[in-house]
C-alpha cells in the first residue's frame, strides 16, 4: 500500500502512464476525495507517446462520462460536516484521457474505491485496476527508434516494459541492461563487417564495457560514451537494490535507454545517407573517366 502522499510527489501523470496495475494508495476518506476529484477535474495536459500516432502528442483528460457506484458526492468539497464519509461507496470510476493530435485516441483506466479491511480507524483505498492501451504500449517509445534494435534486443525491451507494468523492477533493470549490452554487440559486429582493419581479438580482451564503449568509437550512440554510470546504475540494481528502489528510479532509466535508441537511430540515417552519397560520387566519376560526360549531366540535372 502507499500513501496517497505520492501522487502530490509524483504527479498525476505518473499515475496514469507510470503506476503498474494494482497500485493501491491509502488515506482518510477526505484524502481519497482530495484526489478523486483532481483526478476528474484536472485540466493538467502531459506530454507523452501515443501508440496510435507513433510519436509524442499531448494527453488531457476529459473530465465527465466515467463515473459510476461512486454516489453522489465525489468532489472533496462536498463532504459531509466533520469530514464524514458516508457519501462514498464501494465502487469504481473509470477515467478518459485523449490525445490532441486525434481525439478518439484515447487512454481508458479504471479504479476501485473501498475500505480497506479491518483497519482502524477507517481507511480507504484507492486501486488502479485497468487500463487500456496497456502501460507496455503506452511506454514502447517511437516505432523508428525500437527497429534500430536487432531481434535478441527487441525482445529485451520488450520484456523490460512487461515486467514495468507489472511492477517487477528488479527484472526490468536486467533486460534493460541487457539491451545495453546488445547494442555494444551489435556495433561490434559492424565494426567486424566494415573490413575498416578494427581488432576483433584485442577488443575481445577487454574486461570493462567502459574499454569496449570506447574502442567502438563513433560506432556506438555517443550517450553511451558520455554516461557510463548508466551500465554501472543498472548492475547495481540488479544485484543490490530493492525492487521500490529500482522502481523510483526507473523512469529515469528507461528514458536514458531511449536516449540511446534514438541517438542510434540518428547515426543509422546519417551512415547511411553519407554510403548512398558516397556511392553516387563514386558513379559520378566512373561516368567522368569514360568521357560519359553528357550522360552525366543529364542524370545531375534531375
Amino acid at each position: 500500500m502507499t500513501d496517497i502522499a505520492e501522487i502530490d510527489r509524483a504527479g498525476l501523470k505518473e499515475v496514469f502512464f507510470g503506476k503498474p496495475l494494482y497500485t493501491n494508495w491509502v488515506n482518510d476518506a477526505k484524502g481519497i476525495a482530495d484526489v478523486i476529484s483532481r483526478l476528474r477535474l484536472a485540466e493538467t495536459s502531459f506530454d507523452h507517446y501515443c501508440p496510435h500516432c507513433d510519436k509524442e502528442t499531448v494527453w488531457r483528460i476529459v473530465p465527465t462520462g466515467f463515473a459510476r457506484n461512486i454516489g453522489n458526492s465525489v468532489n472533496a468539497g462536498q463532504l459531509g460536516p466533520n469530514g464524514q464519509n458516508r457519501w462514498i461507496s464501494d465502487g469504481s470510476f473509470e477515467l478518459f484521457i485523449c490525445c490532441e493530435r486525434v481525439k478518439y485516441h484515447a487512454i481508458r483506466i479504471s479504479f476501485f474505491v473501498g475500505t480497506v479491511p479491518a483497519s482502524a480507524p477507517i481507511q480507504w483505498q484507492l486501486v488502479k485496476y485497468g487500463q487500456f492501451p496497456s502501460l507496455i504500449d503506452l511506454n514502447a517509445g517511437s516505432k523508428e527508434f525500437s527497429a534500430v534494435l536487432n531481434k535478441n534486443a527487441k525482445i529485451e525491451y520488450r520484456r523490460a516494459l512487461e515486467l514495468t507494468a507489472y511492477g517487477y523492477n528488479i527484472g526490468a533493470f536486467v533486460h534493460y541492461r541487457r539491451v545495453l549490452e546488445l547494442l555494444i554487440d551489435q556495433a561490434k559486429d559492424e565494426a567486424v563487417e566494415d573490413n575498416s582493419g578494427f581488432d576483433l581479438a584485442s577488443f575481445q580482451a577487454l574486461t570493462t564495457t567502459q574499454q569496449r564503449v570506447k574502442a567502438l568509437g563513433d560506432r556506438i550512440p555517443q550517450f553511451i560514451a558520455d554516461r557510463p554510470e548508466m551500465y554501472r546504475i543498472l548492475s547495481e540494481g540488479v544485484h543490490e537494490w530493492s525492487e521500490a528502489e529500482c522502481g523510483a528510479v526507473l523512469p529515469l532509466m528507461k528514458l536514458a535507454i531511449d536516449t540511446v535508441l534514438e541517438q542510434e537511430h540518428e547515426r543509422k540515417i546519417k551512415a547511411n545517407r553519407k554510403r548512398e552519397i558516397a556511392l553516387q560520387l563514386q558513379q559520378l566519376d566512373e561516368k567522368i573517366g569514360a568521357g560519359d560526360v553528357s550522360s552525366t549531366l543529364k542524370t545531375t540535372k534531375k
